[in-house]
């Protein structure tokens, strides 16, 4: 087996930030097959992040749960989240209606993924993007929500942001 060093946006997966903007993942990869180790070909992925995305349109919290229960007899807890997290960015990019329901009910998702810690981690990025300090531009609260004093720094976040990360910082991050 050997190391393989991958980068992919933030909409792709959850890893080590790098200065570019883009998250490093170190991956064992087996050239000599076609799947993750350890885990289920990539074409099972498809069908589990479908499934996911059938059982998030339908708005359930019971139906979630059970689809989480499945999962897990199926998969690591790793994998869970990343096929949780796929799901869920699917529908941020394609459902906005839909993705509006699971970003309000983001506690459904735990313990498996915390879109409030993705959430942070994208805003985090982001603001240190635009030169923004912690503590003295930002701040998170105990929530977890993000506090911005200044009007125009949050406007510049917000516009700064691709629409699926500007919608999940929206609904998740910034207090109602």
């Amino acid at each position: 087996m050997n190391f393989e060093l991958m980068n992919i946006d933030l909409i792709d997966l959850i890893g080590d930030l790098t200065p570019e903007g883009t998250l490093s993942i170190a991956l064992e990869v087996d050239p000599k097959q076609d799947i993750w180790p350890d885990s289920p070909a990539v074409a099972d992925y498809e069908n589990f992040q479908r499934a996911t995305i059938e059982v998030l349109r339908e708005q359930e919290h019971a139906a979630l749960q059970s689809l989480k229960h499945s999962l897990s007899l199926l998969l690591s807890p790793q994998h869970i989240q990343e096929v949780l997290f796929k799901a869920v960015y699917a529908l941020l990019k394609q459902e906005p209606e839909i993705s509006e329901w699971v970003l309000r009910h983001h506690d459904y998702l735990e313990p498996e993924l915390s879109l409030l810690k993705v959430a942070q981690y994208i805003a985090l990025h982001w603001l240190e993007k635009l030169g923004l300090k912690s503590s003295k531009d930002f701040d998170f609260n105990l929530e977890g929500h993000l506090i911005i004093p200044d009007s125009s720094n949050l406007l510049a976040l917000l516009t700064a942001m691709p629409k699926g990360d500007r919608q999940l910082v929206e609904v998740i991050l910034l207090p109602h």
